[in-house]
């Protein structure tokens, strides 16, 4: 078949022959779906958020990855001596010369913890539970002055008359891992005007954030406030979507917004 992509498109709606449909869904591709912006195409790097191509991110497309530990961060840092990062690696590995370790080679032993002549020597007690290690513990936290939980205040502003504020969050299990948006919309006076929550599978963290501040944006659009506060704790979000540099899945849904927006303001908490 010869034709280009202007030949299924008809007054911005898709006009597909029925042998091409066939074709979609065999592959399992909703042709429907996929929106019409009526503007230029434009080439996108499908590896890179952005679109765009560069070298470094091709490298890590191509290399072989493990699987990222939450850890490796905190005992790589810098100024931190290289026997003790070993260490933690070790702690973390669980590759610790103790006598629980040594049982699991098949050599038993009548073990017990010297320290506290309780417990058989084992990598659990000898971090957590022995009374030793407790009170050492306890005794760094008092040091520097640690707490287990902070507690944050945070006041919630109202918007400007006439403006609806926009409040928007992803949630997620692991990065990438299961995630999740939701917003709420209110007024000047605080009233809750809409409430919105979806499930996106596994996705990176930054892309639901970015699918949170977009879907408010929509919402508010399609309901009528044309005037728009929204918020997000992401920074990271907020300035790709204020410096036009959002994901490039998001761009012509973006576009159609601020069209329809007469003004928008988008911030971080």
């Amino acid at each position: 078949m010869k034709a280009k992509l202007s030949s299924i498109i008809s007054n911005s709606r898709w006009e597909l022959p029925q042998d091409l449909k066939t074709i979609f869904l065999r592959l399992n591709i909703d042709v429907l779906r996929i929106s019409i912006y009526g503007t230029n195409d434009i080439r996108v790097w499908k590896p890179y958020l952005h679109g765009k191509f560069c070298v470094n991110n091709t490298y890590n497309v191509i290399r072989s990855k493990g699987c990222p530990q939450w850890w490796a961060k905190y005992v790589r840092k810098d100024g931190l001596h290289p026997r003790s990062s070993m260490w933690g690696w070790r702690v973390f590995h669980g590759a610790i010369p103790i006598e629980d370790n040594i049982k699991k080679k098949g050599i038993y032993l009548a073990s017990w913890y010297r320290l506290c002549n309780n417990n058989e020597e084992s990598l659990d007690h000898f971090l957590w539970s022995c009374k030793i290690s407790v009170e050492l513990w306890l005794w760094i936290l008092d040091l520097f002055q640690l707490m287990f939980q902070q507690i944050k205040s945070y006041f919630w502003k109202h918007p400007n008359v006439g403006e609806v504020k926009i409040n928007s969050d992803g949630s997620f299990r692991g990065n990438p891992g299961k995630e999740s948006v939701g917003f709420i919309i209110r007024n000047h006076t605080g009233a809750v005007l809409r409430t919105y929550s979806q499930g996106l599978g596994n996705i990176i963290s930054y892309m639901a954030e970015c699918y949170a501040l977009l879907q408010g944006l929509q919402d508010a659009a399609s309901n009528g406030w044309l005037i728009a506060w929204s918020k997000s704790d992401s920074f990271t979000a907020v300035e790709a979507f204020n410096n036009d540099n959002v994901l490039w899945q998001l761009k012509g849904d973006l576009k159609v917004v601020k069209i329809k927006m007469q003004q928008t303001r988008i911030t971080s908490s």
